[in-house]
């Protein structure tokens, strides 16, 4: 069974981004070729780059980590619906016009 794991860069005004915290400390429990771990850019496009990922790694399970500013307790989503919807630019400058 493969599994990755995915999270996130710094951004905005962060000194370090806790969904990669959290992403890396479990991946540190496994010492197995079949977890890998996939630090994304905050990005617009950065599912590019874990698409890319998906189909070199070929995961049987992705579980992906991400941290929302204001935000103090774990939140599970059933659905991860990317509506791209923010004030902040990314960390490319990028700004999503709605």
């Amino acid at each position: 069974m493969r599994i990755l794991l995915y999270s996130f860069e710094i951004f905005g005004k962060l000194k370090s981004n806790p969904s990669y915290d959290v992403g890396s400390s479990i991946y540190n429990l496994f010492d197995s070729e079949s977890v890998d771990l996939i630090q994304l850019p905050v990005t617009f496009d950065c599912w590019t780059i874990l698409k890319e990922k998906i189909d070199k790694f070929k995961p049987d399970f992705i579980i992906g980590f991400g941290f929302e500013l204001g935000i103090n307790m774990i939140k599970i989503e059933k659905i991860g619906l990317n509506f791209k919807h923010t004030k902040m630019p990314d960390n490319n400058g990028n700004l999503m016009v709605m």
